[in-house]
């Protein structure tokens, strides 16, 4: 069964953006995750999400309250590292040492116990008692190591989404680690949702959400079940006849949403396109890299929780004007 709710990252103030709207619009919860300090002293977040916080739109999720839940967190990141291999690893720190101010900066309550292993690896610098400055590869996956790790937590259940593709580089699945990268960006999800071009306010967007939410979130939905059975379909052009039958049928229901919001004063809506990666697909291994990571993390708890297929990726901010 699709989730019904959306975990942000990799940054803790939320884009004010088409795509971060089309979020906002098509899921009954949009979370983020959020260090106490930032949601004890909210005057630390920019206006834009802390009004999103306030409407009730964005739920901020603590790390340091979660991540103690998942058993082997911070065994299987550092296994994960390991298993890049002695070259790649040191290709990282001689990055790392030779360009610093390229690193991305990483609060330490998200890292759970990982900020002196990562040091030890000569991987990251402490900057200050709160922020670790860290290498930006190793940063990026860590981030989406997160994300996917809280988001498997049955108490959030949440699907990992960004609107920074660099965050998805290492988060595919391989069949063999000599095989090149073997992933699915479904086209179907493209130019299917209805969003407003301009930009709203949280209390307008709040407004409209619990007026018509329920429409918006039936039809992602229907979405991503028709996604779930075309990955059964293996070749190629029956996938595509399959797309192309769904595009048909969904015609209606798209003209329908996009008058919801016609009729609410939003006179210009576009479809914006949403990237779903799928990294399962038939005959490919489903627990390799850093997906191999976040099923470990839970240890002998990995059999009780569900493993979604779908990691959700910007291209809004590129593709639409």
């Amino acid at each position: 069964m699709p989730s019904n709710s959306v975990l942000y990252y990799p940054y803790i103030r939320v884009p004010d953006s088409i795509w971060f709207t089309q979020m906002l619009l098509y899921w009954d919860h949009v979370n983020t995750i959020t260090p106490r300090e930032f949601v004890e002293n909210p005057d630390k977040l920019d206006e834009h999400t802390i009004a999103l916080v306030r409407e009730g739109l964005v739920d901020q999720i603590v790390p340091g309250a979660y991540a103690q839940r998942i058993p082997d967190f911070s065994r299987a990141f550092i296994e994960y590292l390991a298993s890049l291999g002695g070259q790649q690893l040191s290709a990282r720190q001689r990055e790392f040492a030779a360009t610093p101010d390229a690193s991305f900066f990483i609060h330490v309550e998200k890292l759970h116990g990982l900020a002196d292993e990562l040091q030890d690896l000569r991987l990251a610098l402490s900057d200050s008692h709160s922020w670790l400055k860290v290498e930006r590869e190793t940063a990026m996956d860590f981030m989406q190591y997160l994300a996917a790790s809280l988001g498997r937590l049955e108490e959030l259940s949440a699907l990992p989404v960004t609107d920074d593709p660099e965050c998805l580089q290492h988060f595919v699945l391989r069949s063999s680690p000599a095989e090149e990268i073997n992933t699915l960006r479904v086209r179907v999800l493209g130019d299917l949702l209805p969003a407003p071009t301009e930009s709203l306010g949280p209390a307008e967007l709040a407004r409209f959400k619990a007026r018509s939410g329920d429409d918006l979130a039936r039809f992602r939905r229907r979405i991503e079940v028709e996604l779930i059975d075309m990955l059964a379909v293996e070749d190629e052009t029956l996938r595509e006849e399959r797309i192309q039958l769904f595009l048909e049928s969904a015609k209606d229901e798209i003209e329908y949403i996009s008058d919801l919001m016609k009729k609410n004063g939003w006179l210009r809506t576009n479809l914006v396109r949403l990237s779903a990666v799928v990294p399962s697909i038939a005959g490919v291994n489903p627990l390799a890299g850093l997906a191999f990571a976040v099923v470990g993390a839970f240890g002998q708890q990995s059999k009780m929780t569900s493993y979604s297929p779908f990691l959700y990726a910007a291209e809004a901010r590129r593709l639409v004007a």
